[in-house]
């Protein structure tokens, strides 16, 4: 496996990498913060609003890319392979590839 050496990045507040406009995955207004072309397939970053009660995106898997959240305001629920765990506000969640 080639390792490719990472750039460095910069996306402004309030903008999506390469100026795109938000996207509407599953009813949630999604932007690309840092996209995975920026990192050689490796990462990428995406800020999410949901509405108190509006459920996420559905129970899924990531095989190429490990996903880490964090929660701004709010509570956010989410399943972690069979059990269902909480983030409270100011709080991080790290899911490997594979959960």
């Amino acid at each position: 496996m080639t390792t490719q050496q990472f750039k460095t990045a910069y996306t402004p507040a309030g903008e999506n990498a390469y100026n795109n406009p938000y996207l509407n995955v599953l009813g949630m207004k999604v932007g690309v913060k840092i996209a995975h072309a920026q990192t050689y397939g490796q990462f990428s970053c995406i800020e999410t609003y949901l509405a108190p009660r509006q459920m996420g995106p559905p129970p899924h898997v990531h095989y190429q890319l490990d996903e880490i959240m964090r929660v701004i305001e709010g509570t956010v629920t989410v399943m972690e392979g069979d059990k269902v765990v909480e983030i409270a506000t100011g709080g991080y969640h790290f899911r490997p590839r594979g959960i």
